[in-house]
This record gives structure tokens, C-alpha cells and sequence, in this order.
């Protein structure tokens, strides 16, 4: 794998959609995680990637720089944030962020805004501010 997606709701299937089509990563290159399996059923039958309910395999981002990727963007777990585990948002943030920049690679996390309040949005950029 060379990009993993935490999450793969709306945000995260136009970012592999893109991706794809424009062919800048094939689909084997690719894995992405989901809370339910309705969502990652859907992702792997309209995409063709590997899906994952298991988080940590996203996690092998680390694996992935180790093997030349120079980016590593991640959609924050809406539902978590959505339920108010603000902790659980700023772990999941801090270890991704440590695994990128300990070795020097850029990562971006992404917020899908549409489904947030404008009180979630807030709290998901404060951790962001704080955990860069």
C-alpha cells in the first residue's frame, strides 16, 4: 500500500476517486478503514481497494513512507466526533502525526466540514492546532 484513508465516507471516496482517475495511484495501492460495513462494502465494490474495518491497518502508514510515499492525508473519524470522543480524535491525530513526522513526511487531515457543527469544527482544529 502507499495511501490509507482512516475513514471513507463522503470526503474520503472523492479523494479515491480522484485519485484513481486520474491515475496517480493504482487501486491495489490503496486501503482504506470505516466504522460499518455497509461503508466499506460500498467503497470496495465502487473502487476496487482494500478496506478494512481494523484502523491499525490503516495505520501502516508508517510501512508506506518506509516505501516511498512523500504524503500521508487522513479523514478524521466523523463518528467519534460526532459521539463527543474527543480524546479518541486527538490519540488517532497524535499517532499519525507522529509516525509522518518522525519521518519527515507531510500529512494532512482531512475534516468533512458538511457533516459537522460548527462547535465539532472547532474542537476537531483546536486538537489539529494543538497536535501539529
Amino acid at each position: 500500500m502507499k495511501l490509507g484513508f482512516i475513514g471513507a465516507g463522503n470526503m474520503a471516496q472523492a479523494i479515491i476517486g480522484g485519485i484513481l482517475k486520474k491515475g496517480i495511484y493504482s487501486k491495489d495501492d490503496i486501503i482504506a478503514s470505516a466504522a460499518t460495513e455497509k461503508t466499506i462494502n460500498k467503497v470496495a465494490e465502487e473502487f476496487g481497494i482494500n478496506t478494512t474495518l481494523d484502523n491499525k491497518k490503516v495505520a501502516e502508514a508508517d510501512m508506506d513512507i518506509k516505501n516511498g510515499a512523500d504524503e500521508i492525508d487522513y479523514v478524521l473519524n466523523i463518528g467519534e466526533l460526532k459521539m463527543g470522543h474527543l480524546d479518541y480524535i486527538r490519540k488517532e491525530m497524535e499517532a499519525m502525526v507522529k509516525v509522518c513526522h518522525d519521518q519527515n513526511v507531510l500529512i494532512k487531515v482531512i475534516f468533512e466540514n458538511c457533516y459537522l457543527t460548527k462547535e465539532e469544527i472547532k474542537a476537531a482544529a483546536e486538537i489539529a492546532r494543538e497536535v501539529r
